[in-house]
């Protein structure tokens, strides 16, 4: 049976005690101290020349004000998902992904689940219409200046490697696979210091 990854039972295997065994089972790594090395080695491992990418790391106070641009109960248990996938055109979120929405096991999803991935930008996993959130408000949060029209924000954690390099692929080739590479720019974003400090709490 195909199964979706929720917030639920990742907090279930890392907050909850249960055996180390069972989170390596299911793909996650706990982890309990900030390492910027391994932020350094996932961004070189998928850096791609023809597409301009850069790589943030966010802090626990950070990732919790982009939290909570989310008003609703709804949305604010989407935008703590440790595997997020934006699409902005011009300041306008176009396309909203997180590893929720995505089939797939603990060890791996399928970002194209129903062909989302078959057009540029892809089809939101979730429709935006009560959604009111633009890509200023993560420049500002994070210090950044996007110089292209086309943006895409990746949040990714070192808890869940596997899973967030297959995100951070899945958008690149949707990028290349359409002739997008010179037309935007991705920003790949850390956030192992708001769910190390979540686990201390």
């Amino acid at each position: 049976m195909k199964k979706r990854i929720c917030i639920v039972l990742l907090a279930a295997l890392l907050f909850s005690g249960c055996e180390k065994t069972m989170s390596v089972l299911y793909g996650v790594r706990n982890i309990d101290k900030f390492e910027q090395e391994r932020c350094d080695d996932f961004a070189a491992s998928v850096v791609r020349e023809s597409i301009s990418l850069s790589a943030l790391v966010s802090d626990s106070l950070q990732f919790v004000a982009y939290w909570n641009l989310f008003a609703d109960t709804l949305w604010k248990r989407t935008a703590v998902q440790p595997v997020q996938i934006l699409y902005f055109m011009g300041d306008t979120l176009v396309s909203y992904h997180v590893n929720c929405y995505a089939k797939g096991g603990m060890a791996s999803l399928d970002w194209n689940t129903d062909n989302r991935f078959g057009q540029f930008p892809p089809q939101s996993a979730v429709p935006l219409t009560t959604l009111q959130l633009s890509f200023p408000q993560i420049a500002e949060l994070y210090g950044v200046e996007a110089k292209k029209d086309l943006k895409i924000v990746v949040f990714w954690t070192n808890m869940l490697a596997k899973i967030s390099k297959s995100a951070v692929n899945a958008a690149l080739d949707n990028v290349e696979k359409h002739g997008q590479n010179k037309k935007c720019e991705v920003f790949i974003i850390n956030t192992d210091k708001f769910f190390i400090n979540a686990q201390e709490k």
